[in-house]
């Protein structure tokens, strides 16, 4: 696993990215409304509604097995680089 450094945040916060993390954002989010981002971050989604998504277990547990936990910060990251990751695999 990669370790958060500070060099690699992107790729440390997608390897925690998986098919309940990609699920989660699109319960929430509509492609329509990942795709319409103004930037890399997605800032024109409000961080209270990336907060609601929260983790699944799985992916708490992958954190804690890294030596990292649960916050909603890190919630956040996880979930923008699966909606990043969503819209990599539609092509958009």
């Amino acid at each position: 696993m990669i370790k958060r450094n500070g060099r690699n945040y992107v790729e440390y916060f997608a390897q925690y990215v998986n098919d309940n993390v990609k699920a989660g954002v699109l319960r929430k989010f509509s492609v329509e409304q990942l795709s319409s981002r103004v930037d890399d971050s997605f800032n024109h989604i409000p961080l209270s509604e990336w907060d609601d998504i929260g983790l699944t277990s799985d992916v708490v547990d992958a954190l804690k097995e890294n030596g990292d936990f649960y916050t909603k910060s890190i919630a956040c990251c996880i979930n923008k680089a699966g909606a990043a990751l969503i819209l990599k695999e539609l092509g958009l």
